[in-house]
């Protein structure tokens, strides 16, 4: 698990930056709601609650609502690829 996590690092520091796309400052609140549901959600997925009546799987949702969040505010190549990995 640790390793895994390691090379994910290591690997995302070793790729050339190459920026894709800056979206401006204005969207960076929207950003910050999104990983406030998306630790909200993660927390849920352990604890009795009613939202996993709505949402079936709250911790994998958080993962792409979590990932989401990176790809508005980060628009690096690499980003693109460690995030949008992680939405599929």
């Amino acid at each position: 698990m640790i390793s895994s996590l390691c090379l994910i690092v290591f690997g995302w520091r070793a790729a050339p930056i190459d920026f894709v796309y800056t979206l401006p400052q204005s969207i960076k609140p929207i950003a910050m709601i999104l990983m406030l549901i998306a630790s909200l959600l993660f927390a849920a997925a352990k604890q009795r609650a009613n939202i996993k009546r709505v949402i079936r799987h709250p911790q994998l949702t958080s993962v792409l609502v979590w990932s989401i969040a990176h790809l508005i505010l980060n628009g690096d190549s690499r980003s693109l690829i460690l995030f949008g990995g992680m939405c599929l």
